[in-house]
């Protein structure tokens, strides 16, 4: 297996958290901005979950910020 692969239960695993919140995402109520805006985020964050063993920071990352900016959060991230 070469080094940047994700081993098989993490890809099964990261498969199925894409799956789940895309499911939420089209079938839940309406987030109240794009939904396909969303999706695309939300696929890139949650099929990143793969790579947690072998890049974790990276993978923290992507996972975090990708989908946050996404959301139009009016919640500020850090209490000032």
């Amino acid at each position: 297996m070469p080094g940047w692969a994700p081993r098989p239960v993490d890809l099964v695993a990261a498969v199925i958290l894409t799956v789940a919140t895309q499911l939420e995402l089209w079938l839940g109520p309406d987030p109240g901005t794009s939904r396909a805006v969303l999706a695309v985020a939300y696929g890139i964050g949650t099929i990143t979950a793969a790579w947690h063993r072998i890049a974790p920071l990276t993978t923290v990352t992507v996972c975090v910020r990708v989908p946050v900016p996404a959301a139009k959060l009016s919640v500020p991230l850090v209490a000032v």
